[in-house]
């Protein structure tokens, strides 16, 4: 019985399989219909980046220190804007006047915040640590006030 149902389905599987390369070598279209297919992709993705402002948008995450498990005094902000340059993976400053060549102004702004005394700058995020006599309810709308100034302005 077994033998009876595995021929069949051979013979099945045969015919489809011969009937498929033949649709597929007497298709004419095939080339013309594969390049349609690419120019609609490329043509796509124009129109996506000229009419849908998603990726243009600045967006900004907060995550707490805490959730990090670097402190309860520390913050990091997510941000779709490249804070850093291409040939720096992590800027570091550890006090106002540390790197002058690679500091922007919203640097500057961020030391301005009483309280603020490390920040630190990775390819899509900041990370912001403060004093421990100051609340992250104090500090995180300052911090964002001026970042939303400066990286979504760019």
């Amino acid at each position: 019985m077994f033998k009876f149902f595995s021929k069949w389905y051979q013979r099945i599987l045969k015919f489809f399989s011969k009937w498929y390369q033949r649709i597929l070598k007497a298709f004419p279209g095939r080339i013309a219909l594969g390049r349609l297919g690419m120019w609609m992709v490329a043509k796509g993705q124009i129109i996506q980046r000229k009419y849908a402002g998603w990726n243009q948008t600045f967006r900004m995450k907060v995550e707490f220190g805490s959730r990090l498990n670097l402190g309860a005094h520390v913050a990091c902000f997510h941000v779709s804007t490249r804070v850093v340059p291409r040939d720096h993976v992590t800027v570091t400053f550890i006090c106002p006047a540390s790197q002058p060549a690679l500091r922007a102004e919203y640097i500057n702004e961020l030391f301005d915040i009483s309280g603020v005394y490390y920040i630190e700058l990775c390819a899509y995020r900041i990370e912001v640590r403060w004093g421990e006599v100051f609340t992250a309810e104090d500090m995180v709308p300052q911090i964002e006030t001026v970042l939303l100034r400066y990286l979504a302005a760019a």
